[in-house]
Formats: C-alpha cells, structure tokens, sequence
C-alpha cells in the first residue's frame, strides 16, 4: 500500500549565517504526510543507496515504521511496503545493500524479527527466509557484505546464535559454521569488518568471552583470531579500522585495560601496539582513522596529559600523543560521551580535522597535518565563552559539512572549507523550530550531487527529510592510472587490487591491475579520495641483498640520504626511525634467517586525489620493504 502525499514541497533559498543570500543554493523538506500534533514527525533515519535509489526507514500515524524509497525527487519518494500491516511497525535496520538488492532487518506478526529483501517495489519486497519458523525470529544482525556471499548473525532455534550467510535467495540462506556447538552461542556480534581477502568478526564461546575471530570464507577457515583475554571474560574488540594492509582496534587485555591492538589477521601478528595507559585503566582508543599511511586517534594517558589525538605507525616507539591540545591534564575530546561517532574525525585536502575543547577556545574545529606544529585550530568562530562544537562532520563537494551550534540559532547546518573565512552557517528562511537540527542522530547522506538529513525547521512538520543542493552542477568523472614498482623503469605491476577509498574511510570501489598494471575506475563522483594498492603477502621473490643492507647503513651513518617511499621501504622493523637494526634484518632476510618483517612485505605512497574532473594517469609507486634501492625487476 502507498499512502497518498498531502503536503506540498517546500522549496527555499538558502540564506548563510552572515546574511548573505545564496539563490542557487536550496533547501529542499519531503514532508510526505503532514498529520497534526502530537505526532507530527516521519522521524527517517538509515539513508542507505542501492541500485540508483536510496532507501530509508520512516514513521508516518497510520502504518508506523516502515521502509521508504527515493529516487532523490518528492514525486519519487514513498513507502515500499506496510510489511507489518496497521500502526504497529516493522522497524527496518541495517539497510545492506547487495546485488542490486536491499536487505534489511524487520519485524512482521507472522515470522518476528528475520531478515528480508526488496528491489524497491510492493511485490519484491519479501522475507528472504523464515529462518526460526514462528513468531519469535531468529533477531540477526550485522549484515556485511564479503566476496560473494552477504553474512549476519542469527538463530534457528535450535543452534544458538551462530555466523549464518546467503547468496541473495531462500535455498542459498544457511548456517555457516556452528561456532560454538549445539545450542550454545559462538557468534557475538557488533565489530564486522572485511580485510583483504578475510572478514573479521567478534565471536564469543563461553570459554573465551567475546574475541576476534577471523573467516576466509570457508568453514575450515573460520577460525579464533586470537583470545586477546584468555579465559571467560571478553577483551570486547572494537573500532576496526584498516590502515594500508594493517586493522587496528581497541581491545580489554589482562592487566592494561582497554588498548590499542594491531593485526595483520594472523595469531602472532594480533598484538596490543603500546600500553598508553601504564596499568589496569586502559586509554580507551576512539575515534580511529587512516591519515597519511598511520592510525590517528583519541586516547587518555591516565591523566598527565589527558585525553588528546594520538597517532601510531603500528610500533610501539611509532605511537606517540600528536599534540597536548588541552595543556595539562584536562581532555580535549569527550572522554565519557555516549556518543562518540557524533565526535568524528575527517580528512579533506590532506589534513585532518576534528573538533577539540579548550579552555582557550571553547569547542571548535582543529586541523592537523600531522605534525605537532601543524595541529592548530582552524578558526574560532565564537571568541570567547561561546561554543560552535561541531559534529557529524561529512564531506560534500570538497567542502566540510557538520551540525554546529551557536546562542543565536542553536544547532543549524554548518560548512567549511578549512579556512576561517570559509566557515559558515546555513539556515532556511523563515524557520520557526528553536533548534532545528538539535535531534540529528546519524551522518549528513551524500546522495546525487545533494545532501540529505533529518531536521526539525518547522515545528508544525516535525522532524523530517531535508535535501540541501549547494548549486554544483552534478557529475561524475573517470579516474585511471598504474600501479608501478620504484625501480629505474617504473615498471607496471600486474593484478593488484586497488581500492578507491573515500573521505570517510569507506571503500567505494576496487579494480584489478590488468597486466601492464593500468587499473581504472568511472563514474566516480567529485571528491576527495585515496587510491590504495592491497599488496599483501610476499608473493614476489628476490629484491632484497646486501646492496639494500649498505644503504640504510649508510642513511645511518649520514654518509647519503633515503627519501620518499624508498626511506619508508628502508623502516622494516616499523619503529619510525631507520637504523643499523633495520639493516640486521634485511641482512637476515635474504640470508634466510627471517622470513618476514614486522612492518610486513610491502609499502606504497599513499595517493590522495581530488577529483573535479576527469583525472588520468595517476602513478602509485610501490615497494617491497627492504628493497631500498628497487633492484626488483616484476
């Protein structure tokens, strides 16, 4: 059933802050059912694209919660389904998108909770299958996308709560592996991330608690990564995040607390990076991001310098506090919020921003390059006691866009773009709400050249979908270029998969060299983006002699200098400095006395690209590690 729209659209200039009236850009209400109070709000949450549309959950007072679609136009947006029929609602979640398909979670009165799939119409939106037949459902979660197959957790009733998977229909939906047998549970759920070639997972055996578990796709391979805590109580691994062909994350360890840990998805190579916190109280990592080929993130010391922005290169002599941006023993970051993915840090145009509190500034926007010296505010908005604390940062257009604060308008649309004189609040003329954008519960929603959200403008319409265009003209754009080794002839490598990450850390799409090491992606939509080659495993022999070994000695020694990716090459015991161990151990290496490096096989200068325009041969320049003078010939 589609109910009937009986709202008119609301479409409004946009006018800045300071007043200035920007005609060509607009804002954009989708009030689909205007119902009178006390229930005025559709409440939408969950954007999610799939298949050229994107989809959402919403609230309306004859159906309830349902799943809505849009294809970005008013005329194009309604309800797909009344798939639990009446008031009551189905509450779709964990809109995935896979195979052209939406699945999602919902509950209907007949089968409970399972997990259900839609192609955007009334008729192919079905339940994948029942899996615990009856009214209690089998309550899965986590649904992640891994090569072919779409993965989540859930219960038939008679395993416990276990790692199911589907290839896209009901014969193809199964249990995956028992982790844990017969009724007990083995998977635990909530950290779901896909490295590589494997997926890593929390599972939790009660012999174990909850601990890293790691599937190449195969049963056989669906193993315990590590128990991080050994015994029943969890280490609780959290906050995946990938860094070259490194993923970090926090976990609880015996006697340190929650920490930072590393892994390169075997056992020996899952390891806590460095106690930051000496003692049992943890320094409780947050907010973990990929900037310039290291891990930055937010961590407490115990109280010398409190909590502050921290980076590591994977060593422990590699993590280090970037910069005391609160002196003394005071935070500057919420160390005990509920909500710290509303504290987010970004990247655009090769610098990181975040927010951070001062007791000089108050709450406002920070910019990093890296450096200590480089780590600044980027522009006090409100001098003096005033706050702007700026949130939910997203990139859209090369621009930064976050919910900001201010006396005067409370929570409103913000942008920057990373200069004092570019920071600047959007409002919709004519808004009555007292703080309109004070209920956001998740990130801005890029979506056709538009940016979407949920506010409440106008107290009569309640909270609903918003779509801010900022004038632009839609577009996107191709992007190609090669993978090549550094050596004299920068010659092409072959079948490496390269990933086209974006700003927020989210790979958007991957291609394989083709055999001249060209790789290539279209329709890539303007923005700022990382190109990163997954080279990992030493699948390449030779390259590394003694000629490698006499030139970091000689860096050593100051006799020559190493630079670019051939000085990261150099760095094989990952420690950030490059040193005569590091030449021990390339001497080892092709001694054959070692057959790995702590830093891993392989590193590459980390390429970020802002695409406005078609963009063409773009080199990524890679290096197995050790080979400092590029003698490989692939």
């Amino acid at each position: 059933m589609i109910l009937k729209r009986i709202s008119t659209l609301l479409f409004l200039s946009c006018l800045l802050f300071l007043g200035k009236n920007l005609a060509a850009q607009t804002f954009e209400q989708f009030d689909l059912f205007n119902w009178p109070a006390p229930s005025p709000s559709s409440y939408p949450k969950y954007l999610t694209e799939c298949d050229g549309k994107f989809f959402y959950s919403a609230y309306n007072n004859i159906t309830g919660t349902e799943l809505y679609v849009s294809d970005g136009t008013l005329g194009g947006t309604h309800m797909v389904k009344d798939i639990k029929p009446g008031l009551a609602s189905s509450a779709p979640e964990e809109l995935t998108s896979f195979k052209g398909k939406l699945y999602f979670i919902a509950t209907n009165v007949t089968n409970g909770e399972e997990v259900w799939v839609s192609d955007g119409t009334e008729a192919g939106t079905t339940l994948l299958k029942d899996i615990r037949p009856g009214t209690n459902g089998s309550a899965p979660s986590d649904l992640t996308v891994f090569g072919d197959y779409l993965y989540f957790g859930a219960t038939d009733g008679l395993f416990g709560y276990e790692l199911w998977r589907t290839y896209g229909t009901t014969d193809s939906t199964y249990l995956f592996k028992d982790l844990a047998s017969g009724s007990n549970s083995g998977y635990s759920g909530g950290e779901v991330i896909v490295f590589g070639s494997k997926m890593i997972f929390i599972g939790g055996v009660s012999s174990q608690g909850r601990e890293p578990y790691i599937t190449d796709g195969t049963t056989a391979g669906t193993t315990l990564l590590r128990d991080i805590k050994p015994g029943s109580s969890p280490s609780n691994p959290a906050y995946f995040t990938i860094v070259g062909d490194k993923l970090f994350f926090s976990a609880d360890s015996t006697g340190t607390g929650t920490e930072l840990f590393i892994t390169d998805g075997t056992t020996t190579g899952t390891k806590m990076v460095k106690n930051i916190n000496p003692g049992s109280g943890g320094s409780k990592p947050v907010n973990l991001i990929s900037f310039k080929g290291k891990l930055f993130f937010r961590a407490w010391d115990g109280g010398t310098y409190g909590q502050e922005l921290w980076c590591s290169n994977g060593a422990d002599t590699g993590t280090m506090m970037i910069k005391d941006i609160e002196p003394g023993s005071g935070n500057s970051s919420y160390v005990n919020t509920t909500d710290l993915s509303a504290y987010n840090m970004i990247v655009m145009d090769s610098t990181l921003y975040l927010h951070a509190l001062t007791t000089a500034y108050g709450e406002e926007l920070w910019k990093s390059d890296g450096t200590p010296a480089g780590t600044m505010i980027m522009a006090d908005v409100f001098p003096g006691t005033e706050d702007l604390d700026p949130n939910y940062l997203t990139l859209y257009n090369n621009k930064i866009y976050f919910r900001g604060y201010s006396l005067a308008d409370r929570f409103q649309l913000w942008r920057t773009d990373g200069t004092a004189a570019g920071t600047e609040a959007l409002l919709v003329s004519g808004y009555d709400a007292y703080s309109p954008l004070n209920n956001l519960t998740e990130f801005f929603f890029v979506f056709n050249n538009s940016l979407w959200f949920a506010s409440t403008y106008f107290s009569a319409s309640g909270l609903e979908l918003w779509k801010f265009n900022d004038g632009s003209a839609a577009g996107t754009f191709n992007l190609n270029g090669k993978v090549v080794y550094a050596n004299s002839g920068l010659v092409g490598m072959a079948n490496v998969p390269v990933d086209l990450v974006d700003s927020n850390n989210v790979i958007i799409a991957n291609n394989i060299t083709t055999v001249s090491g060209l790789y290539s992606f279209s329709s890539v939509a303007g923005g700022q983006y990382s190109l990163q080659p997954q080279l990992n495993g030493d699948w390449l022999s030779g390259g590394i002699n003694s000629a490698d070994a006499m030139l970091v000695l000689k860096h050593f020694v100051g006799l020559s200098q190493l630079q670019g990716i051939y000085l990261k090459a150099a760095d094989v015991n990952a420690d950030n400095v490059v040193n005569s161990l590091d030449a021990l151990m390339i001497s080892k290496r092709f001694t054959g006395q070692m057959n790995s490096f702590p830093a891993g096989d392989w590193t590459f200068d980390e390429t970020n690209v802002n695409i406005a325009a078609d963009t063409s041969n773009l080199i990524i320049k890679t290096l197995k590690l050790g080979d400092v003078n590029g003698s490989y010939l692939p």
